[in-house]
């Protein structure tokens, strides 16, 4: 019979193989081979030595085990020799199934292996040195790519009849001796290989593999980037005719053995645990195959890791076959990540992975090995630990294709927190006490009830199951969906967010906390709201059913939302009693969510008690009313009263002369009118804002635009008049006009000169607290001529084209203006000794085509309104001045100026929706007087400079009105933004010759005052045929 020796182990019991490093198992081993060992021929030797204890110089520890003997039952124990002396990186060499002597040494801090020679007792053979650290660090710093050493092999034995040694475990790959931060980035990090077991009748078993990283200090934080980690594979166990070895363990990807260590592994990171050893096929006893270590190990306290890379347990080799006896053992798969400490925080964003176990070997004359199990992605066997999951943690797969756990948790009061993006592959099983399964994080998910189960879950079958948890929670901002169904009597508390419940789960109580909202269109158990917390039952409107009592506590919210277009209402259905100790109602659906004066049923139930301590809608106009009977609740919408009598009017909560006059126009229409009903129930605060987007004010506005930019057209044509006035009449071809003053450098007069003139302007008119600020943007093309008449007089025409656009963004407003002037001027100089007097005058018309569009966002209307319309300006202006030389060259210019222009614009009917105006023609008069003065300075080589300042002041139409009104409802008045009564006038100009005959003129005009700015550019060229 098979000698089994196990120890007890935070993971369960395992087999006695391959101690790994850190674990001084020698003593309970021996303990356990004295009592209940039973030998079948030769079973040589006892376990391999442990690691060397922490800190250099120290011995690993002594192995021990029975006398070798030929027969018979030999339990006499005898001890192994010791390891070498090593550091507390070092792994301890594995013992295999079969015994041996000697044990290997632990890894010395310093790099080198175990020092000591293990010597031989009894005829055994020596166990191997164990291989050294690659790096040992005590400060904080950048870890290195390495690998730690390789265990020596065990030695064989003197007499061909006795144990081979064991093999030395496997150094690590780095060693974290002090606290403090460390980084690896883009390094490679693999603990060495454990050493093959001696050969030998009964053969020695492999030593375990080193880890990548071991953390012996305290208070470490670990950053992992780009960087792959990997435990040592175990060795090989010795080949022997009588025995073979069993191979050793993985080693650890990072082993933490000490307190509050932070780790953080990213995207393009790795911890990988080492493969178990393997094993060769015997005549008698056969060995087991080493098992995987795991990705990631943490044996202490407080520690804190988070991944977003790959965390995979190492796999189990396979057990090999025996002729005369069972086969071996095949390895168990390790896990991806151990948890073995308390009060940690786990945070997956990545994929964590158990490594998969491997077959047992077969046997001719007896039973096949078993086969080895794979890894759980997650176990946890300490308690008050959490883990998040946004990831995927998969269980490995065993020898005979059964898919371990994703997640194992045998501790106590440990959270196990699902994200969305969370994905198992294997079930999730909680065999402690209190364990907590929660659905939280900021993102909506989807949870089907019916995955959980009381108890254990069966065998995964392709869906993940929940077994074993004792509470469920909702955690987190954010929003998650139950569905399927549970009739498990199973308990909820809703802690953040909103959990709704699309399923049947009549058996489930659930409690609702502060900060939590219940909902849903599903059946839950009894249900209590308490302070803070919130039951808003569907997913829009919908009915939420309680399969037995339901308490709203004092401080909680019944939150209800109900359909416009007919009596139904979110509700609440009590199959026994609704005990109502408090609480609020409070409506939270969209705006016009409620029909005013209709009566909602709100709640149903077996039983009445109670009623809420208050009611409240958030509507500006509607004020809420609760009534009760025995076994229901309803609310009913009324208009709220206004201070002092009658109900609150629409135009009681607008604050501008524009929103009262559309309040007051809007009050006009049908109750029934959609434009009516999304006022009525507009939220408080809302009101203002609506009456403005409803007020139509961008078609005031756009008169005042107009009004402002008549003057271009005065400005284009009196300009180029300008340039001709007084000049002596010239044989030859005519040529064309300059800019303003041409001052000696002009060219000479002609006969009938032609010009063109490109514009743009921008202009901005800033709102009064009643109307919005308005800007608008043109640009365009002037072209005329014009010619001398007797006794000095001057006519001339053009014609022109602008294209603009007026905008009122605080409105959602704006209008495309298309415009077409032709114009008429006329003037005369006459010479008064050393200065010239100069009259100058004009007409002009211009049609405007107008395009409107505007956006209404007012509570459940969502409106793009437009409308095509027409205007006209008609204007007269003119102008007197008196140009006078100043100093030698220069020349000075006062004037004095009058204009006219009148704005019609055409009646429109805006298309797009029941918020659509419908407006009256109109019209606007405005006059405008000009003082000012001009000068033009000749620079030679054909160039004038010009400037010109003056003040302006407009009278009559200044804050246009336009006439408007709702389809069923009165007309009303919106004024535009204003302009302004006075501005200051700048302008600066230049000429220059750019070809023989011809010249360009640019030049620039400003307007400033009175919240109004316009900035004018132009550009005329003007030429001689």
């Amino acid at each position: 019979m098979k000698p089994i020796f196990r120890i007890e182990h935070p993971f369960g019991s395992l087999p006695a193989r391959a101690a790994r490093g850190g674990l001084l198992l020698a003593g309970a081993l021996a303990c356990c081979a004295a009592a209940h060992a039973e030998l079948l021929g030769v079973d040589g030797g006892g376990p391999s030595g442990g690691a060397g204890a922490s800190g250099p110089g120290l011995a690993g520890q002594p192995g021990s085990g029975p006398a070798p003997g030929l027969g018979g039952d030999r339990t006499t124990p005898v001890p192994g020799g010791n390891g070498g002396a090593g550091g507390g990186a070092g792994a301890a060499g594995g013992s295999g199934e079969s015994t041996h002597y000697g044990g290997g040494g632990g890894g010395s801090d310093s790099g080198g292996g175990g020092g000591a020679l293990v010597y031989e007792m009894a005829g055994g053979a020596a166990g191997g040195n164990g291989g050294g650290v690659a790096q040992a660090l005590s400060v904080g710093a950048d870890l290195q790519s390495s690998r730690g050493g390789a265990g020596d092999d065990g030695g064989a034995p003197s007499y061909g009849t006795e144990p081979g040694g064991g093999g030395g475990g496997g150094g690590s790959g780095a060693a974290v001796l002090a606290g403090g931060g460390y980084r690896a980035l883009g390094a490679a990090i693999v603990g060495g290989r454990g050493g093959a077991g001696g050969a030998g009748f009964e053969s020695g078993g492999g030593g375990g593999g080193g880890h990548g990283i071991r953390v012996d200090a305290a208070d470490v934080r670990i950053d992992l980037f780009a960087t792959q980690v990997a435990g040592g594979q175990g060795g090989d166990g010795g080949a022997g005719s009588g025995g073979s070895g069993g191979g050793g363990d993985g080693g650890h990807g990072l082993a933490g053995a000490a307190n509050d260590l932070r780790l953080r592994v990213g995207a393009d990171s790795s911890l990988r645990g080492g493969d178990g050893g393997a094993t060769w096929p015997v005549t008698h006893r056969a060995g087991a195959g080493g098992a995987g270590g795991a990705g990631l190990f943490v044996s202490a306290s407080r520690w804190q890791v988070e991944t977003a890379g790959l965390i995979q347990g190492g796999n189990g080799a396979r057990g090999e076959a025996s002729r005369e006896l069972d086969g071996g053992d095949g390895g168990a798969g390790g896990a991806g990540i151990a948890l073995a400490g308390d009060t940690g925080r786990l945070v997956n964003r990545g994929e964590i992975r158990g490594g998969s176990g491997a077959t047992g070997g077969t046997s001719e004359r007896a039973a096949p090995g078993a086969a080895g199990a794979g890894g759980a992605g997650v176990r946890i066997a300490g308690n008050g630990n959490r883990l998040v999951n946004a990831g995927r943690i998969a269980g490995g797969l065993s020898a005979d294709g059964q898919q371990a756990d994703a997640v194992r948790i045998d501790g106590a009061g440990n959270t196990f927190e699902l994200r969305a993006g969370s994905v198992l592959q294997g079930n999730a099983v909680a065999t402690g006490g209190a364990n907590v399964l929660a659905l939280g994080g900021a993102q909506p998910g989807v949870f089907d009830v019916s995955a959980l189960v009381a108890g254990a879950p069966a065998a995964w079958s392709g869906v993940a199951r929940y077994g074993g948890f004792t509470a469920y929670e909702k955690t987190g901002t954010g929003s998650w969906r139950l569905t399927g169904g549970n009739a498990a009597a199973l308990s909820w508390t809703v802690r953040a967010g909103r959990l709704a419940v699309d399923a049947e789960m009549a058996g489930s109580a659930m409690t609702v906390a502060a900060g939590g909202t219940l909902g849903g269109t599903g059946t839950v158990g009894d249900t209590t709201v308490r302070a803070g917390g919130a039951l808003a039952p569907g997913n829009s409107i919908g009915t939420l059913r309680v399969a037995g009592d339901l308490v709203f506590e004092p401080g909680s919210r019944f939150e209800v939302e109900a359909d416009p277009a007919g009596t139904a209402s979110d509700r609440v259905t009590v199959s026994g009693t609704a005990d109502i100790r408090g609480g609020t109602v409070l409506h939270v659906g969209p705006e016009g969510g409620f029909e005013a004066r209709q009566r909602y049923v709100i709640l149903t139930a077996g039983r009445r008690l109670g009623q809420f301590d208050a009611v409240g809608s958030g509507y500006a106009y509607l004020a809420p009313a609760l009534s009760y009977d025995a076994t229901s609740v309803a609310l009913t919408l009324q208009r709220r009263g206004a201070a002092g009598s009658g109900e609150l009017a629409f135009a009681d909560l607008a604050d501008t002369a524009n929103q009262r006059a559309t309040a007051r126009a809007a009050e006009t229409l049908p109750a029934a009118h959609p434009v009516y009903r999304a006022i009525e129930t507009l939220p408080e605060g809302a009101p203002p804002a609506a009456f403005d987007a409803l007020s139509g004010e961008v078609h005031a506005s756009t008169r005042s635009a107009l009004l402002t930019g008549a003057r271009q057209a005065q400005q284009v044509n009196l300009g180029r008049l300008r340039d001709h006035l007084g000049l002596a009449w010239q044989a030859g071809a005519p040529m064309a006009a300059s800019g303003s003053a041409p001052g000696a450098a002009a060219l000479p007069g002609a006969l009938s000169p032609a010009w063109a003139e490109v514009v743009g302007a921008w202009q901005r008119l800033d709102g009064d607290g009643n109307a919005a600020q308005v800007r608008q943007h043109v640009g365009g093309l002037f072209v005329g001529a014009d010619t001398a008449l007797a006794n000095g007089w001057r006519v001339g025409g053009s014609l022109g084209f602008t294209d603009g656009r007026i905008e009122v963004d605080a409105r959602a407003s704006q209008t495309d203006v298309a415009s077409y002037t032709a114009a008429l001027y006329g003037g005369r100089a006459w010479d008064t000794g050393a200065g010239r007097l100069n009259l100058l005058a004009g007409a002009a018309y211009t049609w405007h085509d107008i395009a409107s569009e505007r956006r209404v966002d007012v509570g459940d209307l969502r409106q793009e309104l437009t409308a095509d319309y027409g205007a006209s300006t008609t204007q007269l202006f003119t102008e007197l001045s008196y140009a006078m030389p100043l100093g030698m060259t220069a020349e000075l210019e006062p004037f004095a100026g009058l204009a006219w222009n009148q704005l019609r614009v055409r009646g429109f009917t805006e298309t797009g929706g029941s918020a659509a105006l419908s407006g009256a023609s109109s019209r606007d008069d405005m006059a405008t007087t000009t003082l000012g003065a001009r000068v033009a300075v000749p620079l030679g080589a054909g160039a004038t400079l010009r400037a010109m300042a003056g003040w302006r002041h407009a009278f009559g139409d200044r804050t246009p009105q336009s006439t408007l009104a709702f389809g069923q409802g009165s007309a009303f008045e919106v004024a535009g933004a204003p302009i302004a009564r006075d501005a200051a006038l700048l302008g600066v100009g230049a000429g220059i010759e750019v070809a023989h005959n011809a010249f360009l003129d640019v030049a620039y005009a400003g307007e400033f005052g009175g919240g109004n700015r316009q900035h004018t550019a132009n550009a005329v060229l003007r030429w001689r045929f």
